[in-house]
């Protein structure tokens, strides 16, 4: 019999990758105020996020996840994961595009003061490093607009529709 209930390790990888990714949301739109103290934490989550997302994409191509409830119409899971999979882009392409940006100019990203960060391949150039600034700016927007559809299906389910989907995920 099929679990009703996503596996722990998954449970475990959505909800901390969910607090890194919230708060590196948030330390990317506090920047401009403490920039020198704020930064070298969201390089560090923007890498910890893009690692975990790697083996959370694996993970998911290995694990069949549960099966959507009878009950759920068919825009209900073509929604869901349309999402989700928007989410697993998301969660490589915004780190990556900080790390291109980062790889462009003259600055590193140490690790924990023990090595740099390699750089990537890409042209050092300000109007490169400009581009990817851009990019990654906009993909975090767009990961934010994500994240406020989700959360807010996900409280449709909960007290709406009262199906008890998030259980999915907490149990």
């Amino acid at each position: 019999m099929e679990s009703a209930h996503y596996n722990k390790v998954a449970r475990i990888l959505h909800w901390t990758m969910a607090v890194l990714i919230v708060g590196n949301l948030i330390g990317g739109l506090l920047n401009d105020i403490a920039p020198r103290m704020i930064m070298p934490g969201h390089f560090m989550g923007g890498l910890l996020i893009l690692t975990l997302a790697v083996i959370r994409l694996l993970w998911r191509l290995t694990h069949r996840p549960p099966a959507w409830p009878a009950h759920f119409a068919t825009w209900e899971k073509v929604s869901a994961g349309a999402v989700h999979w928007a989410f697993y882009v998301m969660m490589i392409l915004v780190p990556l595009s900080g790390w291109l940006m980062v790889s462009s100019s003259d600055r590193t990203i140490s690790i924990y003061g023990l090595f740099n960060l390699p750089k990537l391949p890409v042209e050092q150039s300000e109007a490169f490093g400009q581009l990817m600034s851009e990019r990654h700016e906009l993909l975090a927007y767009a990961t934010i607009a994500l994240l406020v559809f989700h959360i807010a299906a996900a409280l449709r389910h909960q007290y709406v529709k009262k199906d008890g989907i998030m259980a999915r995920m907490w149990a």
